[in-house]
């Protein structure tokens, strides 16, 4: 079951997945087709922590699926990376948590993470890195928050939803694999970069997203 949160990410995906028949009653916007013959279920839970939490709990309890597989854009805040490197999450915590902890929630995440090899090439030779995501409702564009979350958490990007995903599985105990693309540096230039990348890069995950899912039916 694969899980993305923007209109351009879902309309990327839907295109790659054979006979994707949309699910009228479902709450979210979702499609049934399959991926080189295995049954796949495409929703589009919406941006942010909310509205993923949401989907990825309706999305288990009523297919329970073998597997969540969570794919979408990131601000960088590595600088070993670059715009349209490709991470697999390893960890996330989030860091918009509220007053309790200042710097987010840090407790122990115990996802039962599908692992994937990083020495993994996903097309032309480009290879797949394993990294640390932090989620919040917000989309970062100031250098010194990117800072302050590279320092804080040791993270190498930042979204709005992974978060929210990999706790929903670990409660429903569910296997989970999430991928991200860096669009933007996640600074002052943040929304220029994620303007302009945003068709690419949404496309170029999206078909990561769906070669994967054969990858690891094998």
């Amino acid at each position: 079951l694969l899980l993305t949160a923007s209109n351009d990410e879902f309309n990327s995906a839907k295109k790659l997945i054979t006979d994707c028949t949309n699910v009228e009653e479902a709450p979210f916007q979702s499609c049934q087709g399959t991926i080189n013959g295995v049954p796949s279920i495409l929703i589009r839970t919406g941006l942010g922590k909310v509205n993923a939490a949401l989907a990825a709990s309706y999305a288990i309890q009523n297919y329970n699926p073998e597997y969540i597989l969570a794919f979408g854009l990131s601000g960088l805040l590595n600088p070993a990376l670059k715009v349209g490197d490709i991470i697999y999450v390893g960890s996330v915590a989030e860091h918009d948590y509220g007053t309790i902890k200042e710097n987010g929630s840090l407790e122990p995440f115990d996802v039962d993470w599908i692992e994937l090899a990083t020495d993994r090439f996903l097309e032309d030779g480009e290879k797949l890195y394993k990294g640390v995501a932090v989620t919040g409702s917000q989309f970062i564009s100031n250098q010194s928050k990117s800072e302050w979350l590279k320092k804080h958490f040791g993270a190498d990007i930042v979204d709005m939803e992974s978060y929210s995903i990999g706790k929903a599985c670990k409660i429903y105990k569910t296997k989970c694999v999430i991928l991200r693309i860096v669009s933007d540096t996640a600074d002052s230039n943040a929304h220029k970069d994620y303007d302009l990348s945003v068709n690419k890069l949404s496309a170029k995950i999206a078909d990561s997203a769906i070669k994967l899912v054969s990858q690891l039916r094998k």
